[in-house]
């Protein structure tokens, strides 16, 4: 495990409207994995979901459950069977670009989310990742340890921890759900990038579903253990919905796989996000539509980070 910070470095660059957002399949071999030793037993580990939203919150409840109980198990949902697969091995592109946060809060909570690669010291991942609306004082998360490919207590690229993140003002001053994405910055290029790879992005221009099979995978709490033996899971089908800012879908997700990547495979295995997942309410799990605007703005704070 490596620690790094990274000061702020923004200097109002403008974006530039020209530049695309690639994916990078990964050029190097595979080496044997790491084995986690020794690791912590976390108790109280939730879904990074849970740190922003409460079912004690009225509010919050009324949004969330769309009258139905306020329970949290129903909030991220299974539909009929539980068609979720495991990813092994999570060492081969594009698996190997996702990760598992284990994020810490300013008040030493422990949550679980899911990111991914988008530049060698770049993630994308759920605004209530990186933000989290605590109770009573809202604030960035303290910690995030970035664990990509993990399986269980195999580490096989390692894993690091980033104190430095972004997020919209939106997410921050309003908790806006068209607003809830950010960005886990690394202090400098993640050394095993060469053979992990990284998402492009992708703008979505229909306005209609389509036949498209999209994938959703990430780190769901009930597939792992509380001594950090996460485990990566996936699921696949076409959009039941979309509108200008969502997606809807009925692909199986559950707590732990916020801010998990829903992609398309493009032009021979080029792999393109278009969403992320961020929550599930009745009737359909939802994910974050990568809109032109929130992908001007992922341009614009690498930008202003010279990257």
């Amino acid at each position: 495990m490596k620690i790094i910070n990274n000061p702020d470095c923004l200097n109002n660059i403008k974006p530039n409207s020209t530049r695309t957002l690639t994916p990078q399949l990964p050029t190097n071999q595979i080496s044997p994995p790491t084995l986690l030793s020794d690791s912590p037993t976390l108790k109280d580990l939730k879904d990074s979901f849970w740190g922003s939203y409460s079912v004690e919150n009225q509010a919050d409840v009324s949004f969330l459950t769309s009258n139905q109980p306020s329970d949290e198990a129903l909030i991220e949902k299974i539909f009929l069977a539980d068609d979720r697969k495991i990813v092994r091995p999570t060492t081969q592109y594009p698996w190997s670009a996702i990760c598992a946060l284990l994020i810490t809060t300013a008040s030493q909570k422990k949550y679980l989310g899911t990111g991914w690669f988008i530049h060698p010291r770049v993630l994308v991942t759920a605004g209530h990742c990186v933000y989290l609306h605590e109770q009573p004082t809202p604030a960035w998360a303290s910690s995030i340890e970035v664990i990509p490919a993990c399986d269980g207590k195999n580490r096989p690229f390692q894993s690091v921890i980033s104190l430095t993140f972004r997020a919209t003002n939106d997410w921050i001053h309003q908790k806006k759900p068209e607003a809830d994405y950010g960005l886990i910055i690394l202090a400098e290029e993640y050394s095993e990038h060469s053979r992990i790879g990284h998402f492009g992005i992708h703008v979505l221009q229909q306005t209609t579903v389509s036949n498209t099979r999209y994938t959703l995978a990430g780190y769901p709490l009930d597939k792992s253990h509380l001594d950090l033996e996460f485990t990566q899971w996936f699921h696949e089908l076409p959009l039941k919905k979309l509108d200008d800012t969502m997606l809807f879908y009925e692909i199986d997700t559950l707590g732990g796989q916020s801010g998990a990547p829903i992609w398309e495979n493009r032009d021979n295995d080029q792999y393109y996000c278009i969403g992320l997942h961020t929550l599930g309410l009745h009737p359909a799990n939802k994910g974050l539509r990568i809109t032109p605007q929130i992908y001007q703005q992922i341009i614009q704070w690498l930008d202003e980070l010279k990257l």
